[in-house]
């Protein structure tokens, strides 16, 4: 009786964990800050199975009196393979949307990426920093 209840709890989490990443279902990554002359990873995406679509938003918000950089998408096969989403610098991107975003000095600026058909791939939102600039940013993304 015992592993019927514990094999139960377990197959409830896996439906849980599933229904909050799958299709349809908008998913918000862990918010991050650029800050000063520095690069970082905002977050990534990882797409494993076959989707319509991505579309991923992110939200900055400036904390600083002024706000600078430069994001930038990126994709491949796995981290430390990742290329700037574009044909000049990823050759074998067959979508190459507006791979970058130069931050400008609003209050909140948001960046709006639809890639159709994402494949199995990573897709990573990199920053770079201007100095004594500091932006918070959210990203969220959707899978159809």
């Amino acid at each position: 009786m015992k592993k019927i209840i514990l094999i139960s709890i377990v197959f409830l989490f896996a439906v849980s964990t599933y229904a909050q990443r799958g299709k349809g279902r908008v998913v918000t990554l862990t918010a991050d800050t650029i800050e000063g002359n520095n690069n970082v990873n905002l977050g990534e995406v990882i797409v494993t199975g076959t989707y319509e679509s991505l579309f991923i938003q992110v939200a900055m918000n400036r904390i600083s009196t002024a706000a600078g950089g430069t994001l930038y998408l990126k994709s491949g096969i796995d981290s430390a393979a990742v290329l700037v989403n574009n044909q000049s610098t990823n050759p074998n991107a067959i979508f190459a949307p507006n791979d970058t975003l130069a931050t400008t000095d609003v209050a909140t600026q948001y960046w709006n990426i639809e890639i159709p058909k994402p494949g199995g791939k990573e897709y990573h939102i990199w920053a770079d920093g201007d100095a004594n600039d500091t932006v918070a940013t959210v990203i969220k993304y959707i899978l159809k």
